[in-house]
């Protein structure tokens, strides 16, 4: 008796149930992807598991956002990247797309949305920004020129 030959779209992705890229992978095309990038950043055991329990429960949806990332243009603003929640810690990732991480940048969540919501509150109601202590803005002035 000859087994029946696996069709792809009847193998499915472990992590979010999409047809598996190959009869005998284990991920579809995007997990494997994903799988390869959080490898190449070296990122620890706790904060990958992290990652595939996110994207078995939401799937490809911004943390921030709740948007749709884009799996497959590296050049768009919706792309999925990794964003460390807090700035330098890999402890903890979230997805996110490159427009968003690009603007929370070396901000905390509450940092981040603090000042998008001083900034709409400027926006629509000419309300003053507070400057506040941003706790992990590593970024140093250039440096001086010393003249002798």
């Amino acid at each position: 008796m000859f087994l029946k030959d696996t069709k792809q779209s009847d193998h499915k992705c472990i992590i979010c149930g999409r047809p598996a890229r190959a009869p005998k992978a284990e991920y579809c095309t995007y997990c494997y992807n994903i799988c390869l990038r959080m490898s190449y950043e070296h990122f620890p055991p706790e904060a990958i598991e992290s990652v595939w329990e996110y994207i078995r429960k939401y799937d490809y949806i911004c943390h921030y956002t709740k948007t749709p990332l884009d799996m497959d243009d590296p050049k768009s603003p919706w792309y999925c990247v990794f964003d460390h929640w807090i700035p330098a810690n890999p402890s903890r990732i979230v997805l996110t797309s490159s427009l968003i991480n690009d603007m929370k940048s070396d901000l905390t969540e509450d940092e981040f949305w603090d000042t998008i919501f001083q900034l709409a509150d400027y926006k629509r109601r000419n309300k003053k920004f507070i400057k506040k202590s941003l706790v992990y803005w590593y970024r140093l002035n250039p440096p001086k020129n010393n003249r002798l």
